[in-house]
Protein backbone atom coordinates (compact mmCIF):
# COMPACT_ATOMS: atom_id res chain seq x y z
CA UNK A 1 0.00 0.00 0.00
CA UNK A 2 1.05 3.61 -0.41
CA UNK A 3 2.84 5.69 2.19
CA UNK A 4 -0.22 7.95 2.30
CA UNK A 5 -2.28 4.98 3.48
CA UNK A 6 0.37 4.14 6.09
CA UNK A 7 0.13 7.69 7.48
CA UNK A 8 -3.45 6.97 8.51
CA UNK A 9 -2.11 4.54 11.11
CA UNK A 10 0.71 6.71 12.47
CA UNK A 11 0.24 7.46 16.13
CA UNK A 12 2.08 9.30 18.87
CA UNK A 13 2.71 7.88 22.33
CA UNK A 14 3.49 10.05 25.32
CA UNK A 15 5.64 7.95 27.67
CA UNK A 16 5.74 9.36 31.22
CA UNK A 17 8.15 7.93 33.78
CA UNK A 18 6.53 8.66 37.14
CA UNK A 19 8.73 6.13 38.94
CA UNK A 20 11.79 7.02 41.02
CA UNK A 21 14.22 5.18 38.75
CA UNK A 22 15.26 5.28 35.10
CA UNK A 23 13.47 3.03 32.61
CA UNK A 24 14.28 1.91 29.07
CA UNK A 25 11.90 1.76 26.10
CA UNK A 26 12.12 -0.95 23.47
CA UNK A 27 10.02 -1.42 20.34
CA UNK A 28 9.08 -5.08 19.80
CA UNK A 29 9.49 -6.00 16.13
CA UNK A 30 6.88 -7.90 14.17
CA UNK A 31 7.45 -11.59 13.49
CA UNK A 32 10.60 -12.44 15.42
CA UNK A 33 9.81 -10.21 18.41
CA UNK A 34 13.28 -8.69 18.45
CA UNK A 35 13.79 -5.70 20.72
CA UNK A 36 15.01 -2.36 19.38
CA UNK A 37 16.18 0.11 22.00
CA UNK A 38 14.69 3.60 21.59
CA UNK A 39 15.25 5.59 24.77
CA UNK A 40 16.19 5.73 28.42
CA UNK A 41 13.89 7.90 30.54
CA UNK A 42 15.12 9.45 33.76
CA UNK A 43 12.73 9.59 36.74
CA UNK A 44 10.01 12.14 35.96
CA UNK A 45 10.95 12.35 32.27
CA UNK A 46 8.47 12.50 29.39
CA UNK A 47 9.07 11.37 25.80
CA UNK A 48 6.93 11.80 22.70
CA UNK A 49 7.41 8.78 20.45
CA UNK A 50 6.05 8.24 16.96
CA UNK A 51 4.73 4.74 16.31
CA UNK A 52 1.92 2.91 14.54
CA UNK A 53 -1.32 1.44 15.82
CA UNK A 54 -0.90 -2.10 17.16
CA UNK A 55 2.87 -1.67 17.72
CA UNK A 56 4.05 -3.20 21.00
CA UNK A 57 6.55 -1.57 23.35
CA UNK A 58 8.45 -3.04 26.30
CA UNK A 59 9.43 -0.99 29.36
CA UNK A 60 12.36 -2.32 31.40
CA UNK A 61 14.55 -1.23 34.27
CA UNK A 62 18.26 -0.53 33.75
CA UNK A 63 18.99 -4.26 34.16
CA UNK A 64 16.61 -5.04 31.27
CA UNK A 65 14.08 -6.65 33.61
CA UNK A 66 10.57 -6.18 32.16
CA UNK A 67 8.29 -3.77 33.98
CA UNK A 68 5.42 -3.81 31.51
CA UNK A 69 4.19 -3.76 27.93
CA UNK A 70 2.25 -1.19 25.97
CA UNK A 71 0.29 -1.75 22.75
CA UNK A 72 -0.49 1.34 20.67
CA UNK A 73 -4.20 1.98 20.22
CA UNK A 74 -6.04 3.44 17.22
CA UNK A 75 -5.61 6.95 18.67
CA UNK A 76 -2.64 8.84 20.07
CA UNK A 77 -1.85 7.32 23.46
CA UNK A 78 -0.35 7.99 26.86
CA UNK A 79 1.76 5.35 28.62
CA UNK A 80 2.50 6.05 32.28
CA UNK A 81 5.15 4.16 34.23
CA UNK A 82 3.70 4.39 37.76
CA UNK A 83 5.55 5.52 40.89
CA UNK A 84 5.37 2.03 42.33
CA UNK A 85 6.70 0.20 39.28
CA UNK A 86 7.79 -3.29 40.42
Amino acid sequence: YSSAAADVYKRQILFENMSKRPVKLFWISYGKGELKFYARLAPGAIRKQNSYSKNAWLVTDDSDQPLGYFVVKQNDSRAVIPRAAP
